[in-house]
């Protein structure tokens, strides 16, 4: 497969090809999984109705320059991806559930004064829709592999998924065939007018930060006093909270959509020569303009720094008010989001997940490992309680 690598740009400008495919196509990035081609493209530049027949005359041109015979198939980079109503339902159901569970104080944004309980939910839902959005974008790449959305419920701030959103791969033929990543991956979630990928200084320890950029202003749907926190507990009251939440939500939008705007590595927002940030604001200080970043740009963080706190009232701000005491950042424009940084990123996702059953344990401990049961993990326990109790 390497020869079609290497003969890519002969392939796809083939004279057998024709003129619109070859234009269309001209960006595209071949890879392999197994014994199939798949030929990543931006989902604008596939015409649906004519895959096949471009995918055949594909086939052609790689027989033609390599005198290999190869199944080709398209993986798409999804420019917007509308959410399932399945999607918006849990949600809000895990909104509801964390917030039974939490106190104010564990809020993200712990610093401020209390938020409201429909604030909490706004935020909550908001993060969770990127997820779902990213898996889509994810699975529409991959084909049949995408990640597990974490719903599991953090009882406080001590207890998260350490800044990885994407802990688990599984195939969607078979959930039982998984892989772990051990790449922190965090994905953030923004308002569609948001200029900037913004990582509160206190939760910047993932190695790859993902923008998911929503479509729709969700902010403006719940009224104050939507939620009773002294009832927030109750199952019944619970239930009856999703269902009118869902109801507000379909009321107010029949097309939820969001678009992955592009990731940055920890690298691109934390220069690794100084340890310092590039871009750091402060809540007093608020947020720039995009447009005002060459003005002030210079080569070290520092100087950098320096220099916004001394001009910051001179530059044109952003309508967005900051909510952390200091957020790091970079412009969403300059994030990584060709099909070459999109092929880079699931290369390392790739390279950077062990099936999960190659874990240390799992070598060591192999039978308990592949019981990880309730009524596996309390056999387990009996059983060492009894070997010490004989020890007695």
């Amino acid at each position: 497969m390497n020869i079609i690598w290497e003969k890519w740009k002969e392939i796809i400008t083939h004279e057998s090809l024709k003129p619109g495919l070859r234009s269309s196509h001209a960006t595209c990035i071949p890879y392999t999984m197994g014994e199939k081609l798949f030929i990543l493209i931006h989902e604008s530049d596939c015409d649906s109705d004519y895959e096949a027949f471009n995918l055949k005359q594909i086939k052609n041109a790689i027989y033609k320059v390599t005198g290999y015979e190869v199944e080709c198939e398209y993986s798409k980079v999804k420019e917007k991806i509308n959410l399932e109503k399945s999607a918006i339902k849990e949600s809000l159901r895990f909104a509801l559930d964390t917030l039974s569970y939490i106190t104010q104080n564990d809020f993200q944004s712990q610093d401020l004064n209390k938020r409201s309980n429909e604030d909490y939910i706004i935020d909550t839902v908001r993060g969770k829709l990127a997820e779902y959005i990213f898996n889509d974008f994810y699975l529409s790449v991959e084909k049949k592999f995408t990640f597990e959305i974490d719903n599991k419920i953090y009882k406080s701030t001590i207890e998260t998924d350490n800044g990885n959103d994407l802990q688990i791969i599984y195939n969607i033929h078979d959930k039982t065939y998984k892989y772990f990543n051990n790449l922190k991956i965090d994905i953030k979630a923004s308002k569609k007018k948001a200029q900037w990928l913004l990582v509160e200084e206190k939760k910047s320890f993932s190695d790859i930060y993902i923008l998911v950029r929503l479509e729709f202003e969700e902010e403006k749907f719940l009224p104050p006093n939507t939620i009773n926190s002294e009832k927030i507990h109750d199952s019944e009251y619970k239930q009856k909270k999703l269902n009118e939440l869902i109801d507000i939500f379909s009321k107010n939008s029949k097309n939820y959509n969001g678009t992955v705007v592009g990731y940055a590595f920890s690298s691109d927002i934390i220069d690794p020569i100084t340890n310092k940030p590039w871009f750091e604001f402060k809540r007093a200080h608020g947020l720039i303009r995009k447009e005002e970043v060459p003005k002030i740009f210079v080569q070290n963080p520092q100087s950098l720094l320096n220099l916004f706190n001394e001009n910051h009232v001179n530059l044109q701000k952003s309508l967005k008010k900051l909510k952390a005491k200091t957020n790091y950042g970079v412009p969403a424009d300059y994030l990584r989001n060709s099909l070459e940084d999109w092929a880079f990123f699931f290369s390392m996702i790739r390279q950077n997940s062990i099936n999960a059953g190659n874990t240390i344990l799992n070598r060591r401990f192999p039978q308990l490992m592949n019981n990880r049961t309730k009524e596996g993990i309390m056999q387990r326990v009996a059983e060492i309680e009894n070997y010490f109790d004989k020890q007695r």
